[in-house]
């Protein structure tokens, strides 16, 4: 008879189920873009791409930005509000080797200002609704509806925009996120790829992470573990749900959602 193994500890599955050398963020995306190319992998209120899907959608947005100039190492600023788009444009970011720094549309607008301010950013990446303000602190915008439109034509990158497509040095920053400025003014913090990526291996690599499954990005942007959510979720196969702030901050229709969507992680 077959001994039937009951042991449920957060103990670590093995590295041998678990690619080695993943270095980037991005590497450990394009992994899971291609576990299950077909499966859902970002859905809001409107639409849902399968991995495959996303991946290319990302992948042109991450050469829609270097036509716009940006270059690995820059800071590309983000302020979409919660849907596909946001993640496909901080996935974009990523692919380019810039780094994004997340401008979440529900903070205060001064603290956003100073934040636009203090990162010194190459580009932000704005969703139609926001782009007045954010454009009338002098920042160069990219309005996300542009995006879209040239991705409508079929834009075809020229050789000298993927000259900049290379691989992306794991010492370099994926993103920049700002303190709470409760002592003073906020200061901004890098994260590396590699530290992200080493805390994806570890996290997928427990018993107690279930891959592929259906998670509610819940976190704001602005927050550290957001990234966490979503790229755990995507590079092992897993379907990642955005709602709307509204639906997040009312713990009612928050349950509702749980339930209506059938989410497995919070």
């Amino acid at each position: 008879m077959q001994q039937q193994d009951n042991d449920t500890s957060d103990q670590p599955r093995g590295v041998s189920e678990l690619p080695t050398g993943l270095a980037t963020v991005t590497a450990w995306l394009k992994r899971g873009a291609h576990l299950d190319p077909d499966a859902p992998a970002v859905q809001d209120g409107t639409r849902c791409l399968t991995h495959s899907e996303f991946d290319a959608l990302s992948d042109r947005v991450a050469d829609d930005l270097r036509l716009q100039g940006v270059r690995p190492g820059d800071r590309v600023g983000l302020c979409i509000d919660r849907s596909v788009a946001l993640i496909a444009g901080l996935v974009g970011i990523l692919k380019c080797g810039a780094a994004y720094v997340p401008l979440d549309p529900t903070y205060p607008r001064d603290r956003l200002e100073v934040m636009l301010h203090d990162a010194a950013l190459s580009l932000t990446l704005v969703g139609r609704d926001h782009h007045g303000w954010v454009a009338a602190t002098g920042a160069t915008t990219r309005v996300w509806d542009e995006i879209g439109a040239a991705l409508d034509n079929e834009m075809a990158p020229t050789d000298d925009v993927l000259a900049g497509a290379g691989a992306i040095d794991p010492e370099s920053a994926a993103f920049i996120v700002f303190t709470s400025g409760s002592t003073g003014r906020p200061k901004g913090v890098e994260m590396p790829h590699r530290a992200i990526a080493n805390l994806l291996e570890w996290q997928l690599a427990r018993r107690s992470f279930r891959p592929a499954a259906r998670v509610l990005q819940y976190s704001s942007i602005s927050f550290d573990v957001s990234l966490q959510d979503i790229a755990s979720t995507l590079a092992s196969g897993g379907h990642l749900f955005m709602v709307p702030d509204d639906q997040r901050r009312d713990a009612r229709q928050l349950l509702h959602q749980l339930d209506d969507l059938r989410i497995q992680r919070l």
